[in-house]
């Protein structure tokens, strides 16, 4: 038992000091509109879709600490808690992050042609349900019953 036991120590903190463990700080992004529990968020047009990949996996562990405070305002005030419901895209081209942008999509605004750029310029989606069942989806891309991003990639799903 002890032998186990200094096994996991030493392996623990092997993982510990080389870094693997590490935290994930998430770049500086400004919030550009929030449509009831639906954030817009925009980031440095750089960014990785790696980068991209490692925001949202934050914004899950953000999520399992009960920290979206820091972040975002809440988007369930008087339900179970303050983010029953929240739901994060991720842009980098400022050009299609707009609320103007956003609004012309929910409306059926926009051709269909805009509508697939509108929906290829999403970088990433995070989002999270706790109404009547557990809902977690984290996508590089997103998608919906009509579109998906030309570089839609699940990374996560838990219904």
């Amino acid at each position: 038992m002890k032998k186990i036991f200094s096994i996991v120590a030493v392996f623990l903190s092997i993982i510990f000091l080389s870094g693997i463990a590490e935290s994930f700080e998430i770049p500086q992004f400004k919030i550009i509109w929030k449509e009831f529990s639906t954030f817009g968020i925009l980031f440095d047009q750089k960014l990785s879709d790696n980068q991209v990949e490692q925001i949202i996996y934050e914004f899950r562990e953000i999520r399992k600490r009960r920290e979206f405070y820091k972040y975002f305002p809440q988007t369930t005030p008087g339900g179970k808690d303050k983010y029953t419901v929240i739901q994060i895209q991720i842009f980098t081209n400022p050009k299609w992050s707009s609320e103007k942008m956003m609004k012309d999509f929910l409306k059926y605004k926009m051709s269909k042609k805009m509508e697939k750029q509108y929906f290829n310029n999403i970088r990433g989606y995070y989002g999270w349900s706790n109404l009547k069942t557990i809902y977690e989806r984290g996508s590089i891309g997103d998608c919906d019953d009509k579109l998906k991003s030309k570089n839609y990639r699940e990374l996560f799903l838990i219904h």
